[in-house]
């Protein structure tokens, strides 16, 4: 038996095995008998000669003491499952029992990811290779001559085919019901295990299998929650002298974590290792419902994490599309698929940018790469920031009602450089002008003379001109309809005196501006957006500040006709 300091610094990794295909029927069995076969076999593996003698036994000294009077129990036995395979099964109860139904769950489980276990790792688990078993029981237990246990000793030592079984024994908590809160009081994350992966498994168990989808509250689909029983796995390539040398730079994890947090076994195995086998022996399980769609549309969105690529522009130079990336973590390879995931169609506000062409691919350490493209506002903004944000949604196309999964990201913030460079209010106030009811010759239509100071908030955003064929201004006037004011030949002019820079527009105003005979005072007003040249960057949109006038349009007097005497 190792020291347990010893047994907590070589605890194995096992990744999960989830594998499809329905629940086979199990029969209850004697625990002893099934545990002899995995210590035999730990046992061949070091020398094929290797076998109990008729009245003695295989299982070592450590584990009989461990295990008591639980060695005379029967249990239900789950061979090739590992527990993370067996917590992933799906269960619908029918008729007094219950059966498996669908494909299991498919939980996404990361590298660091173990089986959580009620109790102390170190006093539950049992470690043992050809090494321990013979050292343990050789004397009394083994048909082994002289130069075979020598043989089965230096296989031990040296061989990477020699096997360790590492033997689990108490309450065995799933990882998915830890993970949505469905095993008592236990709400945190477990370790290693992701919860919004968690909850997103469960959407995909739905998802790919829609005719399962309980109508109401039917409530009929349940997962174990925990189980009381022992696991064994047994691993190839741990060979007594790695065990002893003890470096650890494997890549993998400890498969059973305490949630007490009074275990150290939370040690790793220094050489490449690979399991062999894996058998869970269920004395008791514990059920809990199969959280239903509508439970995960509520508590997943809470927990799902998007971040901005680090390769996102911070700021809009002008009004053209930019791509943009985003990265939800907790979402396998598998479930990152285009024809899944689409954006919920919704206005942008103002302020924001409108968000358009989802395209999905798989990131790293289990990762969504979402990329949209975002249209800025057509005109700068005047606290200078526009907002990106936008919802993705997962439908359960083919369930009744279409169930759907909405996740809206956060609103993150461009700098808005086009509003580096803005016009300020022009100093004219108010005008009013009277419209001629025709344009007789030598008749004028009146003209706006109108001119807005150039703000200019950077050093390196320094206006250099104004193009008139790409400036569009409104007409608005009354109750009418707006419409497009024409800008003539000369009309719109920019100048820099020192470091101020203006723009200048000379506007006639159209005599229709009106309806004749207008005699009480219009309010009409100008707006629109100018486009700036730019030294050394693009050229920018700019809008122009709202100028509010009047106009009248009497009709011509005429004089009175003359009486004839």
């Amino acid at each position: 038996m190792l020291k347990p300091a010893l047994r907590a610094s070589l605890l194995a990794t096992v990744a999960a095995i989830v594998m499809s295909g329905p629940v086979r029927a199990q029969t209850s069995q004697p625990i002893r008998p099934w545990l002899e076969n995995h210590f035999q076999a730990v046992g061949q593996s070091c020398n094929p000669d290797f076998r109990k003698r008729n009245s003695g036994t295989v299982i070592p000294r450590d584990v009989r003491e461990l295990l008591g009077a639980r060695l005379g129990e029967n249990a239900f036995v789950y061979d090739r499952d590992s527990l993370n395979r067996y917590f992933a099964r799906v269960y619908r109860r029918q008729n007094g029992g219950i059966v498996g139904v669908g494909n299991p769950l498919g939980m996404p489980y990361s590298h660091a990811s173990g089986v959580i276990v009620d109790g102390d790792v170190d006093t539950l688990t049992r470690q043992n290779n050809c090494t321990t078993l013979l050292s343990a029981n050789a004397d009394t237990s083994f048909n082994l001559n002289l130069a075979g246990v020598r043989a089965a000793l230096s296989a031990a030592a040296t061989s990477r085919t020699s096997q360790t079984a590492l033997l689990y024994s108490g309450e065995m908590i799933s990882p998915v019901a830890a993970a949505v809160g469905a095993y008592g009081t236990l709400t945190d994350a477990p370790p290693g295990i992701d919860r919004f992966s968690a909850w997103l498994s469960i959407w995909w168990w739905y998802l790919t299998q829609p005719t399962l989808v309980e109508p109401g509250e039917a409530g009929e689909l349940e997962i174990a929650s925990h189980i009381d029983g022992l696991a064994v796995y047994r691993y190839v390539g741990l060979s007594q002298m790695a065990m002893l040398e003890g470096s650890t730079n494997v890549a993998g994890s400890v498969p059973f974590l305490s949630v007490r947090a009074a275990g150290t076994g939370q040690g790793q195995w220094g050489v490449d290792t690979r399991a062999a086998d894996f058998s869970v022996a269920v004395v008791q399980r514990f059920p809990t419902n199969l959280p239903k769609p509508s439970v995960v549309i509520s508590d997943a969105p809470a927990l799902a994490r998007f971040t901005a690529a680090p390769t996102n522009k911070q700021a809009i130079e002008d009004g053209s599309p930019l791509d943009l990336t985003y990265v939800l973590g907790g979402v396998p390879s598998n479930y990152c698929v285009q024809s899944r995931w689409n954006l919920k169609p919704e206005e942008a506000p103002s302020g924001h940018a409108a968000i358009s062409n989802l395209r999905l691919q798989p990131g790293d350490n289990n990762s969504c790469v979402f990329t949209v493209t975002a249209i800025p506002p057509a005109t700068a903004q005047a606290e200078g920031r526009v907002r990106v944000g936008f919802t993705v949604q997962v439908p359960i196309t083919g369930a009744a009602n279409t169930p759907t999964l909405v996740l809206p990201t956060p609103q993150w913030t461009l700098a808005d450089n086009r509003a580096a460079i803005s016009l300020l209010p022009t100093s004219a106030g108010a005008g009013s002008y009277q419209l001629p009811e025709t344009l007789s010759i030598g008749v004028a239509s009146p003209v706006l003379q109108l001119s807005w100071p150039v703000r200019e908030r950077l050093e390196n955003r320094k206006t250099s001109g104004v193009e008139s064929g790409q400036s569009a201004l409104t007409w608005t006037c009354g109750e009418s309809a707006p419409r497009s004011a024409t800008i003539p030949v000369g009309g719109l002019g920019w100048s820099r005196t020192g470091p101020d820079a203006a723009v200048a527009l000379n506007l006639p105003i159209p005599i229709d501006l009106a309806p004749a005979s207008t005699v009480d005072p219009v309010e009409c007003r100008l707006d629109g957006a100018l486009r700036m040249t730019v030294q050394g960057a693009p050229a920018v949109t700019v809008e122009l500040p709202t100028y509010t006038f009047f106009v009248t349009r009497p009709p011509v007097a005429t004089a009175p006709r003359q009486s004839l005497p």
